[in-house]
C-alpha cells in the first residue's frame, strides 16, 4: 500500500541523519533503529467515532 511504503521511506530516510547538536533530531534517528526491525511486523488501524446526536 502507499501509505505503508511511504511511511517505511519516512523511517529509512531519518536513520541516515545526522542530527548534529540537534537532541530531537538524535531521538529521532535513535527510536528509527528501534523500529525498523519491528515495521514489516505492524499493521496500523484506524478508528473513527462520532457520537450519537
Amino acid at each position: 500500500m502507499y501509505g505503508e511504503e511511504s511511511e517505511a521511506q519516512f523511517w529509512r530516510g531519518a536513520t541516515a541523519l545526522d542530527p548534529g547538536d540537534d537532541p530531537a533530531l538524535a531521538a529521532l534517528r535513535d527510536e528509527t533503529t528501534e523500529f525498523l526491525p519491528l515495521a514489516d511486523a505492524l499493521k496500523r488501524l484506524l478508528v473513527v467515532a462520532r457520537a450519537p446526536q
